[in-house]
């Protein structure tokens, strides 16, 4: 997970100092990521979305408190 999270950071590293032109406007990018282990206590694939879901918009509610 430590890996994944770091892989992660990097990612969002790289993509926040890209932007494209859209429009004749300079669109900034960002990217959210909600990573969740699965393990032997997993419920369900349905379970994983849910929760990689929640921690992706928090992930993105953070990145705006952080701007």
């Amino acid at each position: 997970m430590e890996q994944a999270v770091d892989i992660a950071a990097d990612l969002q590293g790289l993509i926040r100092g890209c932007s494209v032109e859209v429009e004749h406007s300079e669109v900034h990018l960002s990217m959210s990521v909600g990573l969740v282990q699965i393990d032997n206590d997993t419920k369900d694939d349905e379970s994983v979305f849910i929760e990689a879901d929640k921690l992706m918009y928090e992930d993105k509610r953070q990145a705006k408190a952080r701007d």
